[in-house]
């Protein structure tokens, strides 16, 4: 281009601020996709290690179940031996119905000590087969106590495809090798299994054996050969070098050996099983957003480059012709079409903020459903109809029986999803002219209109809780979930939403008394429930002040050496107009109210004065008194303080306070939950779970918190003397404790048959009517002294 000479320098300076705005421009790109680069690939390592723990923890908890239902089939076959004879007919059926707890199990049989099935769940036992070849019946008959044994991936005898067995041993009633009792699982569940995950297009779940570090092919998703690929030793030597330095756990990057992707893996050993999982995902799948970055920032600099070039151009041109007037009418031409895009623009986005704020206004965030005002809306509009057609309108309340429960030990992701799932279930139930909204946490609202009676709307009810019923899979957990409901009619019930809300809450409780997934009516008689129950929740805030809560003792007796060794702490209300109310009856209104923590301060401060009372008797000083811990204290109440401010006021040693925890405290929020317990023990205090057997089936905390005691249900012990599976169920719950280190006690002993079974199963320790009921303090020391002499 020819410049004349005066203005050769300025058209230097634009070419060179040209050039330097593009390397500039070009040092930030790269910069910026640096950076992105290893936030990706970090976002992977964490992204691979949380979907590896949740495969690892989900794999070892179905193992454990496994685990238990072979130790219940034990502890049968020993019980039956002890008799003198085997039941066949009692054990088939036994076995049949242990099998229907382990639905991830292909069968549950018993083979004999030469190798042959003799017992088992399936209708037709096979014939002519036999099991001395297998690694796993030579390793339980050659080895004294081994335990639990999982064996390599092989192929079924009896199913005919690739299993994995769990097995354990069955001794005879002198200790010798009697057989082994076997539950196969196949291959192809852990896949089916690993196929609800997301790893992306390119991702792979890998599950491997993990004993003698042969590394076992167990599964794999996708599956990357034919059924020859399983039990496939070869494994990467980044995998072999992270797994020598760290058995546990690890992640790193490396080649599939399957179809030679390259992934981010991180594996994670199985609890303390021979099992390990390796989830992997794609560089591919990891890096496409950033490819995209790279595409777009690229882009925007190839822009700029030409921008700039063509700005450059326009400048010299500009500064040659001289042509100011030209730039100024272009410069305001640009400047009011870019007023005129901005102002449209800000039009289009005002329309669509108003229209999202109204969406929001009137709809649940979670669910999408309409919310309570909406419905409330709606609801006028049917009941003009109603009149006008002079039919009714049934509003329902809708609560899911044990959320609260989910929620709390599975975390809000889970409990979110279920939420989902069951709005969109009961979406799908009503009709289009109904409403269906979210009143908050797990409770729903329906509106239904245009029924000609109350009964009419029994088959869209019955429809609604039968959707929920169906198993639903959130998270890789396999949930179930019923529904309490009520019903208020309008016009017979109220003339106005509110009122019937309220009426239709009222029955929805009276459905959850009446045992819950069920529903019910609104009737008169639940308004005077509903008084009774606010003027006992009035009177509940005065008890302590009025010196209404007592204290009952019950003791506990160490059932080998028949002492007394301590005492529960059980609170009553003596009320003054309805006499002595049972804890049954007050403690939910306490906890609803909040009144919860200061009744549990109190009764840790009297019971721990009354402990110190004692200790002045005779016989007494070692007295441990152990006292029930509610959630809502566990959670809310600054527990640890409590506690300490008890022990000071008392001055008793701590190691006679006992704090009883129930297992769903334990499994929510286990961090948290985790450190509580741990500066509890600090404290020097014992620590005992109580109800043990009633909670979830995933033992893997005990191994995490340092409790002193398993306290086992009475639902189990009550008919353990004519109950085979509560007693299965005692003795596998005693010989884990003892195995762990832990005492156990027994509640609600009633009988002496009951007692020696315990004593046959190696109990510690027992509480129940048949040493004494719960009695007021006054009179526990006259209890002792007689107790004593009688043991005497």
């Amino acid at each position: 281009m020819m410049v004349p000479g005066g203005h050769s320098r300025p058209v230097m300076v634009v070419a060179a601020i040209a050039v330097l705005a593009n390397l500039f421009v070009c040092a930030l790109v790269a910069v910026s996709l640096h950076a992105s680069y290893q936030q990706y690939n970090d976002r992977a390592a964490v992204t691979s290690r949380n979907t590896n723990r949740l495969v690892a923890q989900s794999i070892e908890d179905e193992v454990t179940r496994i685990d238990l239902g072979l130790r219940v089939v034990v502890d049968e076959w020993s019980r039956q031996q002890a008799t003198g004879r085997i039941d066949a007919l009692a054990l088939t059926n036994f076995l049949q119905r242990q099998l229907e707890r382990l639905p991830m199990a292909d069968g549950l049989r018993i083979v004999d000590a030469q190798g042959k099935v003799i017992f088992g769940a399936d209708e037709d036992l096979p014939s002519g087969i036999s099991l001395t070849d297998r690694d796993y019946f030579i390793v339980l008959r050659d080895t004294p106590a081994p335990g639990l044994v999982i064996s390599k991936p092989v192929l079924g005898k009896i199913s005919g495809k690739w299993v994995l067995i769990f097995a354990r041993q069955l001794s005879s009633h002198d200790g010798k090798f009697a057989g082994i009792v076997i539950a196969p699982v196949m291959l192809e569940w852990f896949e089916k299994k690993f196929a609800q995950l997301d790893v992306g297009e390119k991702g792979t779940v890998v599950f491997r054996g993990n004993a003698s570090r042969e590394f076992d092919m167990l599964g794999r998703l996708p599956p990357a050969g034919p059924a020859g690929y399983v039990g496939q030793t070869k494994v990467s030597p980044q995998f072999r070098e992270m797994i020598t330095a760290n058995p546990q756990g690890g992640t790193y990057e490396a080649f599939a050996g399957a179809d030679n992707i390259r992934r981010t893996f991180s594996y994670q050993a199985v609890g303390a099983y021979p099992l390990i999982t390796l989830v992997g995902l794609s560089t591919d799948d990891i890096l496409a957003g950033w490819w995209y970055e790279v595409t777009k920032l690229s882009g925007l600099a190839v822009a700029f480059a030409l921008l700039s070039i063509l700005g450059s151009v326009a400048v010299v041109r500009a500064w040659n012709a001289r042509a100011q007037a030209f730039d100024e009418v272009r410069g305001l031409n640009e400047i009011l079409a870019g007023q005129i895009a901005e102002k449209d623009l800000a039009l289009r986005e005002r329309r669509a903020a108003e229209e999202k704020i109204d969406f929001i206004a009137l709809h649940d965030n979670l669910t999408g459903l309409p919310n309570l005002q909406l419905a409330e809306e709606r609801f006028r509009h049917v009941t003009a109809y109603a009149d006008r057609e002079r039919c009714k309108v049934a509003l329902l309340y809708i609560d899911l029986d044990g959320f609260k429960t989910i929620n709390d030990s599975l975390g809000h992701r889970v409990g979110d999803g279920l939420i989902v799932e069951a709005a969109q279930r009961l979406q799908r139930s009503i009709r289009d002219t109904d409403t269906l909204c979210r009143r908050s946490g797990d409770e729903f609202v329906v509106v239904l209109g245009e029924l000609a009676e109350p009964d009419a709307s029994a088959p869209i009810l019955v429809k609604l809780m039968e959707c929920l019923q169906e198993p639903v899979d959130i998270a890789g957990y396999q949930l179930n979930s019923t529904a309490s409901v009520g019903l208020a009619i309008y016009p017979d019930d109220g003339n106005d939403f509110d009122t019937l809300l309220k009426k239709a809450e009222n029955a929805m409780y009276r459905a959850k008394d009446a045992g819950r997934n069920t529903y019910r009516f609104f009737d008169a008689q639940m308004n005077i429930e509903v008084v009774e129950q606010l003027t006992l929740r009035t009177d509940l805030r005065w008890a302590t002040t009025r010196n209404e809560l007592v204290l009952h003792y019950q003791p506990q007796i160490d059932i080998r050496s028949r002492k007394l060794v301590g005492v529960e702490a059980l609170i009553r209300w003596n009320h003054p107009e309805h006499g002595m109310i049972p804890p049954i009856k007050f403690i939910p209104l306490a906890e609803e109210s909040g009144l919860i923590v200061p009744i549990s301060e109190w009764v840790l401060r009297e019971a721990c004065c009354q402990a110190t009372a004692w200790a002045r008797e005779e016989g007494l000083s070692d007295l441990v008194v152990a006292v029930n811990l509610s959630a809502v204290h566990f959670k809310r109440g600054n527990l640890e303080q409590s506690v300490i401010r008890a022990l000071e006021e008392s001055c008793l040693a701590p190691h006679r306070l006992e704090l009883e925890l129930t297992e769903s405290m334990l499994i929510s929020d286990t961090d948290a939950v985790l450190a509580t317990v741990k500066r509890l023990k600090q404290l020097g205090v014992n620590l005992s779970i109580d109800d043990f057997g009633t909670g979830y089936s995933s033992l893997s905390y005990l191994k995490r918190f340092e409790v002193d005691k398993l306290k086992i249900d009475q639902s189990f012990v009550r008919d353990l003397a004519t109950d085979p599976e509560d007693a299965a169920i005692v003795r596998a719950i005693i010989q884990m404790a003892n195995s762990l280190g832990l005492t156990t006690i027994a509640e609600g002993v009633e009988t002496q048959t009951a007692l020696d079974q315990l004593i046959n199963f190696d109990c510690d320790e027992a509480q129940g009517y048949f040493f004494a009921r719960p009695m007021p303090a006054a009179q526990f020391p006259d209890f002792c002294r007689r107790f004593a002499a009688d043991q005497a």
